[in-house]
């Protein structure tokens, strides 16, 4: 079903009776790779993130004080 490579296949088959245990170091691998990979894009998207929100503060911000701007000068 291609859920394992040939190298991991192989792994479990030389394993005889310790195949639980060759299971269990499997699924550990493959939960830090995907951990790694998880925290990776987190890191990489985290200041696209900020950065966004951050444009998105300064154009509420212009158009407040541009609001405000246009008031006091109608008042002067």
């Amino acid at each position: 079903a291609g859920l394992l490579s040939a190298v991991e296949a192989a792994a479990i088959d030389s394993a005889g009776d310790d195949r639980p245990n060759a299971l269990e170091r499997l699924a550990a691998s493959r939960r830090d790779r995907s951990r790694r990979w998880l925290i990776a894009a987190g890191d990489a998207v985290a200041p696209c993130v900020a950065c966004a929100m951050g444009a998105f503060v300064l154009l509420q911000a212009l158009a407040v004080f541009g609001f405000l701007s246009s008031i006091i000068e109608g008042l002067s």
